[in-house]
């Protein structure tokens, strides 16, 4: 019945911020073909808290509907963003270990602020997660009234994600730099001689 592994579902997971419980109740049900009735009897849950997980679930992964349907939808995604992930794989080749030094010249923070201190959120880091690696979106703006935290957020997601980009380049707008400064800049950061 397992059409993804284990630890592949427990990474995403993890991604979309599904807990623990609710992802013990989904391997289960997704991985194991278990029906309601018998996770809830092997879980020593109510079917009812079992329901109950499996929604969070889908409303985490944005499943909607009703009936048997979500978790076919669900399972299609699951299974779409593992094949991507092992296609993106089959190329790289498995000996060779990430060169870490490589991926520290590749990022540019250029005074961005510390965000040691982050609470919450984690809804807008999922969504983020999920549109900029899932979706492959190319651009996002974070748009809000001033002081919302939509710097903090940013930082956030970049300094989790980075290893996971080309290039990660942070500028600060506030000083009004000339653009052709900022070009300039970039420029010779992307493409060193």
């Amino acid at each position: 019945m397992a059409l993804i592994p284990q630890n592949f579902l427990k990474q995403v997971a993890s991604g979309y911020g599904v807990s623990d419980t609710e992802l013990e109740v989904l391997s289960k049900a997704l991985l194991e073909g278990e029906s309601i009735a018998t996770i809830a009897t092997q879980l020593k849950l109510k079917p009812e808290t079992v329901r109950k997980r499996l929604g969070e679930t889908y409303r985490k992964f944005q499943i909607s509907g009703k009936g048997p349907g979500k978790m076919a939808k669900l399972q299609q995604l699951l299974v779409a963003l593992y094949q991507e992930q092992s296609q993106s794989e089959e190329f790289l080749p498995q000996t060779v270990e990430p060169q870490t030094s490589n991926l520290v010249s590749c990022q540019d923070w250029n005074a961005a602020p510390d965000v040691e201190t982050f609470y919450g959120r984690t809804k807008e880091l999922s969504q983020l997660s999920q549109w900029t690696l899932s979706d492959r979106c190319r651009l996002v703006a974070l748009l809000g009234m001033g002081g919302m935290g939509k710097t903090t957020l940013a930082v956030k997601f970049a300094k989790q994600n980075a290893g996971k980009f080309d290039f990660v380049i942070w500028r600060s707008l506030r000083q009004g730099i000339p653009l052709r400064s900022i070009l300039t800049d970039l420029i010779q950061f992307l493409s060193p001689q």
